[in-house]
């Protein structure tokens, strides 16, 4: 389908269009009285390892402040994407991992062979397993999405960008709160917070958060629903500060994930059925799903002005367990030879540990340079214990048991990765206006894996590979504020991944691949011209000369799908538009809009492995890039002559069609057009201490496809499926509904 322009060029124009009249209020408020003058939220952000609000700052971002969050019932990463138009977020077709791409930059391989492409940060701590960034969002100061490669401040595994979640200090201060959902899908979802300063210099704030409904997905012989929640977490942290020039914060964080975990949906229900309703039928299995998974983190920030330079610490410990067991959902026919009912499932057992330091040393006070140099160290060991069993039905009423399944695949890994660096960046004020930066980091990476993978019943595949790489990336940049708050930059900066290995491929017991790069040229606008009026603007170009591409590959008979990657050159381009605009008190609007387009430039691998027989992606798209995407949102306050305000707020997505790919069988999918509306209300009374409010999601209550399919049967396309829903894709939520009660003290 073509591109509709339209949309985005009329609603730039709409806003531009009250100008003038915008600039005239603002005028002629400021020659009566200050009171009157309509202006925007200033967030704060740390994107460049200092504070400085979003507006000033020459990068790439979105910033979103915890409110803000918690008021759009933004939950957790994967709901950025109701924010972000150029934010996707995929969930693994197996297990429980999600995959965050910004801008068409990502992975589709969480295991311990390989590292993200978007870096995800809690507090400056790194957590590179998508298992680790499921956790729920609660008691945040903001969210930044750093948009881009992160090379030079924030190392490996930012080829594309950064998450970076930034949680509430301690303050100074008594306080707490308690905020409660209830909803349809039994849905409970609880925070709650106090913060009390001890004495005063010391202030101890905990915050715990409980989050369960029941699943959105339905077993046709009535077990367990899945793509259910049941989380809990608690945080605990204590800030000191020692005069006026040195402070210490200290984190505890746990929590548990449970409940019967992700699943899959049909592909041929998804593509027949016209709502969500009968889209999240799926088949049964005897074996059940279960999630177990544990999580503790412990961090410690260390902050120090000794005279004209700021010295500051950040390091942590995370460690992370999961006894998960996970069963197919597809028709049980396409599990074996067409022929016979054959129920797989799965036990995964993960322990990872993490350990993450960070020293840097910064210039206190404003200068003609402002400067920051580091060095950084962040080691992560992994054992992971695969194995996948399949058990036929021998009659029909016969029940398939654990001692009765067969062995399928079984993967067992031991791995360490390590990662080393030293940074530096500065900014020269050349003159009022006019800045240039220069940042360089030098990176050296290990990866070490033992381990063994074992198709059906035949001998164990013993592999002890490493893998080393060393980097160094840069970024060169520009920015001229011609007014206080209207800026121009343009930068070039580059992106790194280290290289791994795939544990099994169709050719041999083990492949080697090529770290990833990317050289991303942007130019961008950032600008108030008026207070209550923002329009931030970029272009951009990737150079993507080694992207790493994972796709699913088929072993063994009965098949069994592993994750194989392999190196393709790849372009992405696009312009990106953010407006904000307050044309009264009450009133605001919000438009996002990103054009996008993606092409791959070379053979991507063998079709089903066969090194004879390559397929050529040339010209074809990227996953999760669609060639626009947008969203829309109004909101508008009413406020009581006793007191108190009622704020109703409306947000509608809109998304071209886009690939997911099977690329080991040169198959891409596309998931249609759609969109995806929410709404929400809430009244707040007059002292802002207590509001009720109800919400509604995915009002259309469409389900869209966040993996490409898997499991045809003979084939890997629909059309020569010749056994009905073999295949099965994971999908977003259904349309949810609730009702919201806060209280603050």
């Amino acid at each position: 389908m073509s591109t509709p322009f339209w949309p985005a060029f009329a609603l730039l124009a709409l806003g531009a269009l009250p100008l003038s009249t915008v600039t005239a209020e603002t005028s002629a408020a400021n020659t009566s009285s200050s009171d009157t003058v309509i202006a925007l939220e200033e967030i704060v952000v740390t994107a460049e390892k200092r504070s400085e609000t979003a507006l000033r700052t020459p990068v790439a971002l979105s910033a979103y402040s915890g409110e803000n969050l918690q008021e759009h019932q933004i939950i957790s990463v994967s709901d950025l994407q109701n924010l972000d138009p150029s934010v996707n977020v995929s969930r693994s077709a197996r297990g429980n991992a999600i995959f965050i791409a910004i801008r068409g930059v990502t992975t589709a391989d969480t295991t311990s062979a390989s590292s993200p492409g978007i870096a995800f940060n809690v507090d400056g701590i790194p957590l590179n397993r998508g298992v680790e960034q499921t956790a729920a969002f609660f008691d945040l100061e903001r969210v930044e999405v750093l948009k881009g490669p992160q090379g030079t401040l924030y190392g490996q595994s930012s080829t594309g960008g950064a998450v970076n979640i930034i949680t509430n200090k301690p303050k100074n201060e008594l306080a707490a709160s308690a905020d409660v959902t209830v909803g349809d899908y039994n849905t409970r979802r609880t925070t709650a917070m106090i913060n009390l300063p001890l004495t005063g210099a010391i202030a101890l704030r905990a915050a715990v958060n409980s989050n369960k409904h029941d699943g959105y997905l339905i077993p046709s012989d009535g077990s367990p629903p899945l793509n259910d929640q049941d989380n809990f977490t608690s945080r605990v942290s204590l800030m000191g500060h020692f005069g006026d020039d040195a402070s210490l914060l200290l984190t505890q964080t746990n929590g548990n994930v449970g409940g019967a975990g992700s699943g899959y949906a049909n592909w041929d229900t998804l593509q027949s059925a016209p709502t969500g309703g009968r889209q999240r039928i799926i088949y049964g299995n005897p074996f059940p799903n279960r999630l177990d998974d544990t999580f503790s983190n412990f961090e410690a920030q260390f902050n120090w002005g000794i005279g004209p330079v700021h010295l500051a610490y950040v390091g942590g410990y995370f460690n992370y367990s999961g006894h998960d067991f996970s069963s197919s959902t597809n028709n049980p026919l396409g599990n074996g030879d067409g022929t016979t009912t054959t129920y797989q499932w799965t036990e995964n057992l993960i322990h990872v540990r993490t350990d993450s330091h960070e020293l840097r040393l910064s210039n206190q006070a404003p200068g003609f340079a402002d400067w920051v140099v580091g060095v950084n160290w962040y080691r992560e060991h992994i054992y992971n214990d695969i194995h996948q069993w399949g058990a036929d039905q021998t009659a029909p009423d016969a029940v398939p048991t654990v001692a009765g399944s067969q062995p399928l695949f079984d993967f067992l890994s031991d791995a360490t990765q390590e990662a080393k660096g030293a940074f530096g960046q500065t900014t020269l004020h050349l003159s009022e206006k006019l800045d240039a930066t220069l940042g360089l980091r030098y990176t050296s990476d290990t990866l070490d894996r033992p381990g063994s993978t074992t198709v059906g019943s035949g001998m164990p595949r013993v592999v002890h590979p490493t893998e080393k790489d060393n980097k160094l990336t840069y970024r060169v940049g520009a920015d001229y504020h011609f007014t206080d708050t209207q800026m121009l930059f343009a930068d070039v900066a580059t992106g790194f991944k280290p290289g791994g290995y795939n544990a099994a491929s169709r050719t041999t017991a083990q492949t080697t691949y090529k770290p990833e790069e990317l050289t991303a040229f942007e130019v961008g606008y950032k600008g108030r011209p008026a207070g209550n009026l923002e329009i931030d603007s970029d272009l951009f170009y990737y150079d993507y000369s080694a992207h790493q591409v994972s796709g699913v590959i088929a072993l063994g008979s009965p098949p069994v799908n592993v994750i194989q990657t392999s190196i393709s050159p790849a372009v992405i381009y696009g312009w990106e538009n953010d407006l904000t605009y307050k044309p009264t008190r009450a009133d605001e609007v919000r438009f996002s809009a990103t054009f996008l387009r993606s092409r791959y430039k070379d053979v991507v691998e063998p079709l089903h492995g066969v090194v004879s027989n390559p397929v050529s992606f040339n010209g074809k798209s990227l996953d999760d890039t669609p060639s626009f995407a947008a969203i829309l949102g109004y909101a508008h306050e009413w406020a009581f002559a006793a007191g108190g305000t009622f704020r109703a707020h409306a947000e509608v997505k809109y998304s071209s069609s886009y690939v997911k790919a099977d690329l080991s069988d040169a198959v891409q999918y596309t998931q249609p057009s759609f969109t995806r509306s929410n709404a929400d209300i809430r009244y707040t009374d007059a002292g802002g201490k207590i509001y009720v409010g109800a919400f509604v999601l995915n009002i259309e209550n469409k389900l869209q496809m966040t993996s490409n399919p898997v499991d045809f049967f003979p084939g890997p396309d629909s059309t020569n499926s010749t056994i009905p829903n073999a295949a099965v894709v994971t999908v977003t939520d259904p349309r949810t509904w609730g009702f919201t009660f806060g209280v603050k003290f």
